[in-house]
């Protein structure tokens, strides 16, 4: 069940405007976002997901992983078409969509898409002096370089969300238009 602020946020024009409404109104909410990335069958990235967990925790963030919560780290196998079902009603179910994209995977990049499709604000985490493709950065809502886990900080980019008028970053919607 979704909060009144939450509920309110969904009339706002774009996914940043939402994100950062929520971010402002309910500061002491943890907030409930879907976190994707790159998983390994031998779980070899499995503390860099438990470290950033962490971080977005102490931040304020509630994450779902796939990997694990509902795969338990391997333990729990799903079929193609199941996995995604699940992946999509996570999606769903957050107030928006964190993508660790150091490393490329064609399920990141279904994410990101259905991420917009669905109007959730979209935060990429890459670490520095990794390149972002140019489509990932076109529907970022808001791109983090990092160097360690610690550095990362929905929060403190709350501010490039609130810009208006013609200084705010070209909307979703106006992107898609041109196209």
């Amino acid at each position: 069940m979704q909060s009144r602020v939450v509920e309110g946020l969904l009339r706002e024009r774009t996914p940043a405007a939402q994100l950062a409404a929520v971010m402002r109104q309910e500061k002491e909410m943890n907030y409930r976002a879907y976190f994707g990335i790159k998983f390994y069958e031998d779980s070899r990235n499995r503390d860099e997901i438990n470290s950033i967990s962490v971080v977005l925790q102490d931040d304020g963030i509630q994450t779902v992983c796939i990997a694990r919560d509902v795969e338990k780290w391997g333990e729990v196998t799903l079929s193609s078409q199941e996995l995604m079902r699940i992946t999509f009603e996570e999606i769903d179910k957050s107030d928006f969509v964190i993508l660790e994209m150091s490393e490329k995977g064609v399920g990141l990049g279904i994410e990101a898409g259905y991420a917009v499709a669905r109007k959730k604000p979209l935060i990429v985490l890459i670490k520095q002096g990794l390149e972002l493709s140019n489509t990932i950065q076109g529907i970022a809502d808001i791109v983090i370089q990092y160097s360690q886990p610690e550095e990362i900080k929905i929060s403190a980019h709350n501010h490039s969300l609130e810009r208006t008028g013609d200084s705010a970053p070209e909307s979703r919607d106006e992107r898609s238009a041109g196209s």
